[in-house]
């Protein structure tokens, strides 16, 4: 079914749709003109044709509306309900397909469900344009308000729904919030994320999305705002706590590890700030850092990804860099990054040293073992390339303490661990 055609070419040729609006209270329209429907069970057999599509048959119709009636008199009131729908949309021509003992909607008529929206950006790649145009159809949850009672099936049918629909549009909030990051238009996914809490109270993803979206916009005290009301929600409904990534990201805030750019004027010296505040990038980066989202998304993939910045001094590669830093580490608030190695290759020590040293400071705080024992090896390694060799030494103890300390605590992974490469050349590297 391809709702673009079907509606495109409706609007060609001057065709008024039959407009289908099911999240929410159900609305169905005939170009401008709602409507009506005699009885319930005339607008929930409209309702089932369309969104369950195939061509059902009418035993399965009658025990879904009608299974308490007898055989014959459910079937006669099948067949009444069938022609009140038919004369309910009759205005727009005939909808309903019937073959042998089955019946259908004739989805080749011109028609716009907005579930059919819902589910094509859910599915396929879109736009942020697209997705934000399809979160305008959210007026609530599938068929909010409409039961019935005589027809536990098609009720229990309808959560089932409902709950595909909840997944599709939280599907839908996520990546449109995710864009709108990658994109630097913080503003805007301020505003997907609210309405993503809104929608689902729960998920802490949602959360940690408003989070980083206020952070980014400069909102750092109402993020931490946010990140209370998370740990509220989850302790008064499910007696639990924040998940270890929504603290560290609520933590990296705090600590005001990411904050807005400012203006910097060109003759203003270079920055000493060894809390290395991670900044947007300047005006007109946003292509680039998108590319730089999209390689960091492949990763997710299983698909190592190297991206090379090339560009005359002065054009804003550092800003861009810390800019896609700052992103990253509120996406993903337990992720890794290595500054150090590169500035080593450059020659630039101090910048190493300064990197590394915050490196090392976070990987204690969060008793991060793997890392650290990493820091300190890169550490010996620029202390050595100052000929500093006993502070090298010093460096690599350190290091060798904390992979015994990892390989005491292995357990069945022990010889994997201690088979790694950078850990046999440190164990087996003399003073």
């Amino acid at each position: 079914m391809n709702v673009t055609r079907l509606v495109g070419a409706a609007q060609e040729r001057d065709i008024e749709p039959l407009t289908v609006r099911l999240l929410g209270s159900p609305q169905v329209t005939l170009g401008q003109r709602p409507l009506s429907f005699q009885t319930r069970k005339v607008l929930a057999l409209l309702v089932y044709l369309m969104v369950e599509g195939g061509r059902p048959s009418r035993e399965t119709l009658v025990a879904l509306l009608w299974p308490e009636s007898p055989p014959e008199k459910a079937a006669a009131t099948l067949r009444g309900t069938l022609s009140r729908l038919r004369k309910a949309l009759q205005p727009g021509g005939s909808y309903l397909l019937s073959e042998g003992n089955t019946v259908a909607f004739d989805f080749d008529q011109v028609h716009d469900l907005d579930l059919a929206w819902l589910a094509a950006a859910a599915r396929m790649e879109a736009t942020s344009d697209e997705l934000a145009a399809v979160l305008a159809l959210d007026r609530g949850e599938f068929l909010e308000g409409f039961s019935l009672p005589d027809a536990p099936a098609f009720d229990t049918w309808a959560a089932i729904q409902r709950a595909v629909c909840q997944r599709q549009l939280e599907a839908v909030y996520d990546r449109l919030s995710q864009h709108q990051l990658a994109a630097h238009d913080s503003g805007a996914a301020v505003e997907t994320a609210a309405q993503w809490v809104s929608r689902a109270p729960l998920n802490e993803q949602a959360y940690r999305r408003l989070m980083a979206a206020k952070t980014l916009n400069g909102q750092r005290p109402a993020a931490l705002q946010t990140y209370r009301q998370l740990q509220t929600t989850l302790r008064d409904e499910l007696d639990l706590g924040p998940a270890r990534e929504s603290s560290v990201l609520a933590d990296n805030i705090s600590r005001g590890r990411v904050r807005q750019e400012r203006a910097t004027p060109q003759s203003a010296p270079p920055s000493t700030d060894q809390n290395r505040h991670l900044t947007l990038p300047l005006v007109g980066r946003a292509d680039e850092h998108r590319q730089l989202v999209g390689a960091y998304r492949q990763i997710g993939r299983d698909k190592t990804q190297v991206v090379a910045l090339i560009g005359a001094a002065g054009v804003g590669k550092t800003r861009l860099v810390d800019a896609f830093l700052a992103w990253a580490t509120l996406d993903a608030p337990e992720i890794e990054t290595w500054q150090g190695r590169a500035h080593l290759a450059l020659g630039q020590f101090e910048a190493a040293r300064a990197a590394l040293l915050d490196a090392r400071a976070a990987a204690e705080e969060q008793e991060e073992r793997a890392m650290l024992w990493r820091v300190l090896v890169t550490l010996s390694e620029l202390e050595q390339a100052g000929s500093n060799t006993s502070a090298a030494g010093r460096l690599r103890d350190q290091a060798r303490a904390v992979v015994d300390d990892i390989a005491a605590h292995a357990g069945r992974l022990r010889v994997i661990f201690m088979d790694q490469p950078a850990v046999v050349q440190l164990l087996e590297e003399s003073l």
